[in-house]
């Protein structure tokens, strides 16, 4: 199931951050998805039928491409000038490892709170509604002035691309 799920996470992730990596679709596409995920993850707690647990590992996989969008989001926030985008995307990295190690703990202590597991594998699967104030609030540059110097401001002090090839030799 969880090859499923990530392969078909993969391969939408690629085509969505190619196709939307620079659009102004991204945040309510990531809203979507965030919802998408967790009704899919609920839907697969909840079945007791192999093929439709199959049918929603594969259907909850579309949602994964949340995550190449959230890499590309890192690179048009407002505000992250270029020197600033390894923090950004370790920020997401950090999220993401935080859930992965937190999660089945939480889920573990609750299951054994409540003495079943499938009400702590609900509340696990709501992780993905994370998406939603973050899809609703993320401020993106727009795609005409994510040039340095093209906004209002000028040039954003740190933003200048970085010397290539002989104007790196002659600095």
């Amino acid at each position: 199931l969880l090859a499923i799920n990530m392969g078909i996470g993969g391969i939408m992730g690629v085509a969505m951050a190619f196709l939307l990596g620079r659009s102004r679709l991204l945040n309510p596409v990531l809203v979507v998805l965030g919802l998408a995920m967790t009704a899919g993850y609920v839907a697969m707690t909840l079945t007791g039928s192999l093929p439709l647990l199959v049918l929603y590992a594969a259907l909850s996989g579309l949602s994964g491409a949340y995550f190449p969008l959230l890499y590309s989001a890192a690179f048009q926030l407002r505000g992250v000038t270029r020197d600033r985008i390894p923090i950004a995307v370790a920020a997401v990295m950090t999220a993401v490892s935080v859930g992965m190690v937190g999660g089945p703990i939480m889920t573990g202590f609750l299951e054994e709170a409540m003495g079943e597991l499938r009400m702590p594998l609900i509340i696990a699967s709501m992780a993905g509604l994370i998406l939603v104030p973050v899809g609703a609030l993320i401020v993106l540059v727009t795609p005409q002035a994510d040039e340095p110097g093209s906004g209002p401001q000028g040039p954003v002090p740190g933003d200048s691309p970085a010397p290539f090839g002989a104007d790196a030799a002659s600095k």
